[in-house]
């Protein structure tokens, strides 16, 4: 009989004869095979060719034009043992899970106290335990279809014709029975060679150790992690890798696939170590504001088994100065003392120790980016670190800009120059005062493909993305959900609005319709602070933008309940004074409103939100609503005639021209232009 190594891990070898009177003798067994043992797969870490262990080079082999797979991981991870690690007894153990019966086959399990080294599964010959010709058959996984007599019996046939397995000669045992800790046949073969031990193993090798103790590492956990695709040079691949900063234990674990002859991996895992004779490690602001002290934290560690002693250099540099420590850790915030130059500091390690140091600078430029380099020289060796600080200028940030609409529909344009809104210098004559900080200004120019400019610049748009400013409370939420959903009507009107894109951002609007909702009160009003009171222009602006968010090919996605629309206006027309004014129940919100013409402008506000939520109105609120709307116009049209500042000429003339449409809007425009 021929093995062939695609048969491993094994094969079930069965025999049967028939016999002169028409009988049926059957014997089988289960025979192991090593099919992963064709080639050798070999890992060497190389260090010679860097002696301060900051790279090292991996040599691997797995025949040529094979696939090699080399990955590393923490030692503290490894010996954990709980199966995340790949090894030739894993490997053979799954493979065993196509059979539909292992509990038969003999195996021995190998397990390291320490967890140094993987587990090993070795399985041995097997002989058959059937009761007769046919459970010798159906444990093999056959079915016959024969007119010869398949000895069976009785008892057996009656088992398997009642979904029970037998468990002897003379009784059955159901599915459910096996493995339940409880001996239910008599010679206990429900019970026998049972998984439930390795079960409990395996919950207490992932649960042996606290999961608050493994190191969250996503910058260099995976530095030992290559894969080798093309093998093409005599199978044996040099790769370089740079060693992690951080000192630890690291398991190398390496497999070949060729394409000939199969799976390889090595028996052993490869032990590397990333402690340094001497490491450092630099930390501190990345970022300070013009003339403020800021310290760089340095951490000198030894690893090494005797005394070090460390030169620490603070290298000079005309950006910054090194502030002096005095008597009893003293230091002046405006008078401390300053020094330039290169700042040395002798250092004394005890043998596998660490010192923490603090560097006190100042920065001397106004504005920029400074580069701070510290070097540790010992007799075990030496360590660079440099560390980037942005200067920020002081004062408080100006923002102008400059729009230029291009028209590129018929011929390109050159714009040979830009109106940058800046005076040409900061100095205000006879004046201790400065219009700008000197060298702190700076531009960017951006170029978009529409008219808005860019529509969103973050998902959702935000008041620190659209304006560079932030905010709490219900005003600055409700302005964020009226940024988008305005943005995302005029991408609808434009034809520039994807599916997928529309789906993210209305996700995102549902939070903020949450957050704006948090503060709705039972009433219908809706409040900036949890303490504050009520605002009349707080809630109108509100449910205009929620009536703008009612769209119905969104409601799937962002649904507005109409309720709290008819609820709000209700609450709003409580405001109305006697000759169709609106007054605020609390504290002006929007500081233009501040004056004597409050009445007038917020009468407006209320009005064109009357005017845009009356489709979603019914019943008495929706004739109250029209009412209300009808004196609050005539009273806009008394009113106009005594405006004259721009901002409120607006408000009373757009309100006009929303409500009703009422004639002396002309009147209104012209009034306008003439201010």
């Amino acid at each position: 009989m021929v093995v062939s190594g695609e048969m491993a891990p094994g094969f079930t070898f069965l025999v049967f004869h028939v016999t002169g009177n028409g009988g049926i003798l059957t014997d089988s067994c289960f025979l192991p095979v090593d099919g992963f043992s064709k080639y050798n797969t070999e890992l060497e870490i190389n260090t010679g060719k860097d002696h301060k262990a900051e790279r090292v080079e991996v040599r691997a082999s797995g025949g040529e034009g094979a696939f090699i797979g080399v990955h590393a991981v923490r030692a503290s991870i490894y010996q954990l043992q709980a199966g995340n690690e790949i090894s030739l007894g894993r490997i053979v153990e799954k493979f065993m899970l196509f059979e539909n019966k292992t509990r038969k086959f003999n195996k021995a399990h190998w397990k390291s106290r320490d967890g140094s080294s993987p587990d090993d599964f070795r399985y041995f010959t097997s002989m058959d335990n059937g009761f007769d010709a046919n459970h010798t058959f159906t444990l093999a996984g056959l079915t016959v279809m024969s007119s010869e007599n398949v000895p069976q019996d009785s008892n057996s046939g009656l088992c398997v014709s009642e979904g029970q397995l037998p468990c002897d000669l003379n009784s059955c045992y159901s599915p459910n029975q096996t493995c339940d800790g409880v001996q239910d046949c008599a010679s206990g073969m429900d019970e026998w060679m049972c998984p439930t031990l390795e079960k409990e193993e395996f919950e207490y090798k992932i649960s042996r150790s606290s999961r608050n103790e493994f190191l969250y590492d996503m910058r260099e956990a995976d530095w030992g992690w290559r894969e080798i695709k093309v093998n093409d040079h005599e199978g044996v691949e040099f790769e370089p890798l740079a060693a992690p900063t951080t000192a630890d234990d690291w398991y190398f674990t390496a497999f070949s696939i060729n394409t000939d002859l199969g799976f390889s991996m090595i028996p052993e895992p490869f032990i590397f170590s990333s402690r340094r004779n001497l490491m450092m490690h630099v930390t501190g602001p990345a970022s300070c504001n013009a003339g403020e002290q800021l310290a760089l934290q340095v951490d000198l560690i030894s690893h090494h088994d005797v005394e070090t002693l460390v030169l620490l250099t603070l290298k000079g540099s005309p950006d910054y100065m090194f502030v002096h420590v005095e008597e009893g850790g003293r230091v002046a915030s405006y008078t401390a003392r300053l020094s330039s130059g290169d700042h040395q500091l002798l250092v004394y390690l005890e043998p596998n120790s660490q010192e923490h140091i603090d560097f006190p600078i100042t920065p001397t430029v106004e504005q920029g980016t400074i580069e701070m380099t510290l070097t540790a020289i010992a007799q075990t060796g030496q360590c660079v670190s440099t560390h980037t600080v942005e200067v920020k200028g002081g004062g408080a940030l100006i923002n102008k800009h400059t729009s230029v609409f291009l028209d590129l529909k018929n011929r390109a344009l050159v714009m040979s120059y830009l109106d940058i809104i800046v005076e040409e210098t900061p100095i205000i004559p006879y004046s201790m005062n400065r219009r700008y900080v000197f060298g702190s200004t700076s531009a960017t120019v951006q170029v978009f493909g529409d008219i808005i400019g860019q529509a969103f610049s973050s998902v959702p748009a935000t008041m620190e993305s659209t304006l560079g400013k932030s905010a709490k409370g219900t005003l600055a939420r409700v302005f964020e959900f009226g940024t988008n959903i305005w943005t995302l009507h005029y991408l609808r009107l434009t034809n520039k609005l994807q599916r997928l894109f529309l789906k993210e951002v209305l996700l995102e609007c549902n939070v903020i319709y949450a957050q704006i909702m948090k503060r709705f009160h039972t009433s219908g009003a809706f409040t900036n602070w949890d303490s504050s009171g009520f605002s009349v222009w707080l809630t109108a602006w509100t449910l205009r933008l929620l009536k703008a968010a009612s769209y119905p090919d969104w409601e799937f996605l962002l649904y507005v309940d109409p309720t709290v629309t008819e609820r709000g206006v209700a609450w709003l027309l409580q405001y109305q004074a006697a000759n169709g004014s609106f007054y605020e129940a609390s504290t002006d919100l929007d500081s233009k409103m501040n004056s004597n013409m409050r009445h007038v402008t917020l009468t407006a506000h209320v009005l064109i939100t009357l005017c845009e939520c009356m489709s979603l109105l019914s019943g008495e609120v929706k004739t109250r609503a029209a009412v209300a709307s009808q004196r609050a116009a005539v009273y806009l049209e008394r009113a106009l005639s005594s405006l004259s500042d721009p901002y409120h000429l607006s408000l009373a003339v757009y309100g006009l021209s929303v409500g009703l449409g009422r004639g002396d809007v002309e009147y209104g425009y012209h009034t306008l232009l003439r201010s």
